[in-house]
């Protein structure tokens, strides 16, 4: 019995960070909607960038305004092949935690999409001791 009960468990919390991850992407049009000029995704000094560059510039000015503006520390490190996103992990719900991230990650995802005119960035959520990671590439699949 114990065993069907983690079973549950686990699929109730995959389906949690799933429906997130889902939220998060469909969010981001209407954030762009709704905040795209004050988060400066629509400014022509990162719209006319080349893409690899448009692609982090855009990463940057999310992130800086999810701070500024959801009281978040979310982390942006750069490499030449992966950006991270760490997002601190305040609560000792791992469950909270993850549904956040996830969320965060879709958000992630839908902004990749559209700044790239529709390629998509492969993304990896794990828990870290750093917090929850979200792993961007930085080259699209094709």
């Amino acid at each position: 019995m114990g065993e069907e009960a983690d079973t549950a468990g686990n699929l109730d919390s995959m389906a949690r960070v799933g429906i997130s991850l889902m939220a998060g992407r469909e969010e981001f049009d209407i954030l762009l909607r709704l905040c795209g000029e004050e988060i400066r995704l629509l400014d022509s000094s990162i719209r006319m960038l080349p893409l690899k560059k448009r692609t982090f510039k855009g990463l940057e000015a999310l992130v800086e305004w999810m701070n500024s503006r959801w009281n978040l520390r979310v982390v942006l490190e750069n490499s030449d092949k992966v950006a991270t996103v760490i997002l601190p992990v305040a609560s000792a719900d791992k469950q909270e935690a993850s549904t956040i991230a996830a969320f965060i990650q879709g958000l992630l995802q839908g902004m990749l999409t559209w700044i790239s005119g529709g390629k998509f960035y492969p993304t990896h959520l794990a828990s870290t001791a750093r917090g929850m990671e979200i792993q961007l590439m930085r080259t699209p699949l094709d």
